[in-house]
């Protein structure tokens, strides 16, 4: 796992605190387990997904985003 850092509201921080405790779970554990059910329809790639023969020139780039 990696460390990630994020502000919730604390009424949400006493909820997730409980539920680790009710469950028994790590709190990192349950969070992962929501996020990754939450996050389930989102493809990600670690790649370009355009094949090196489409790679757009600087300027075709420009030419591109002002058509």
């Amino acid at each position: 796992m990696t460390k990630v850092s994020f502000y919730l509201p604390a009424a949400l921080v006493n909820k997730l605190v409980v539920v680790s405790v009710i469950r028994g779970q790590d709190q990192s554990d349950f969070v992962a387990s929501v996020l990754t059910r939450e996050l389930s329809s989102v493809t990600y790639y670690d790649r370009s997904t355009r094949p090196p023969a489409e790679s757009l020139t600087v300027t075709e780039i420009g030419m591109e985003s002002s058509a």
